[in-house]
């Protein structure tokens, strides 16, 4: 029987999807149950990328294939349902997170700085939400944290903590 020079090429690069699968799973063995989907989502993008470009390079082919797996690999792995916040917050039971303070960039512990020290920062403090950012960082909460709580940019924490620095040695 004759095949097309389509289907020839396809046959001989048929061991490329093979091997592309194959090195995925190699990587992640914990794939390993979705070997058959990953060659089957493989050879189809192996023929796809063949009808489209026809005189497409090995090179080009391996990375249609292996965008092809990773796509798969991603379209299995389960994801947060995005109206979970929504169906919470509507039968009230939404809890805002919380964050457990880490050692970080943040100021040290009140219990570290005499109480003096720390009125003088809280005085070099310009509105409320400098006291709130003063506050957090002293319970070593990361400025990113920090920046989750107050509904604010990392960016403008670390900038607002730096101006309360730069205030407080001011007053010094």
């Amino acid at each position: 029987m004759d095949l097309s020079p389509r289907d020839n090429r396809i046959l001989e690069l048929q061991p490329l999807s093979k091997r592309r699968v194959a090195a995925r799973v190699k990587r992640t063995p914990s794939l390993s149950y979705l070997r058959d989907d990953l060659e089957s989502v493989a050879l189809v993008a192996l023929i796809e990328t063949l009808d489209a470009l026809p005189d497409a390079t090995d090179g080009y082919l391996t990375t249609s294939i292996d965008h092809a797996i990773e796509k798969a690999i991603l379209a299995d792995q389960p994801g947060p349902s995005p109206s979970t916040k929504q169906r919470r917050i509507a039968d009230g039971t939404y809890q805002p997170p919380t964050f457990e303070p880490i050692e970080g960039d943040a100021i040290a512990a009140p219990e570290d700085r005499s109480a003096e020290m720390l009125s003088d920062i809280h005085d070099a403090c310009g509105d409320e939400t400098d006291h709130r950012i003063v506050e957090l960082l002293s319970q070593r909460f990361t400025v990113a944290q920090t920046a989750k709580q107050l509904n604010l940019t990392p960016a403008t924490v670390r900038n607002r903590r730096n101006a309360i620095y730069q205030e407080y040695q001011t007053a010094l």
